[in-house]
């Protein structure tokens, strides 16, 4: 670690400097660097619209739940994974939106 630091400080010093590292330390100071340069990046934010088919063709059955004597819809699996996705991959400041269809087109959440 000494030598990445070292290296780094160096390197932040100015290019008058040169840096005489052999191949490990230029690989372990650029991934210090690299670590570094992660750590100020910018959350991305991420804007995300879920369709849902809300037909009645989602009513048909998918099968029982292991251990469970429910059977399971394809409307219930829709709706676990999306939770899924909510719970997993949507992290404050992303937007989502949610289509429906069926006969009709309903924007349920703008």
């Amino acid at each position: 670690r000494k030598q990445w630091k070292r290296a780094l400080e160096q390197a932040q010093a100015g290019p008058e400097l040169e840096l005489e590292l052999d191949e490990e330390e230029k690989a372990e100071a650029e991934a210090a660097a690299e670590e570094a340069a992660s750590s100020f990046r910018a959350p991305v934010r991420k804007s995300i619209v879920f369709t849902i088919d809300a037909s009645y063709s989602m009513n048909q059955l998918l099968g029982r739940n292991q251990g469970d004597h429910h059977q399971l819809t394809r409307m219930d699996s829709a709706r676990a994974n999306l939770l899924m996705i909510l719970d997993e991959h949507i992290e404050d400041g992303d937007t989502i939106s949610v289509i429906t269809f069926a006969d009709d087109v309903r924007t349920d959440v703008p």
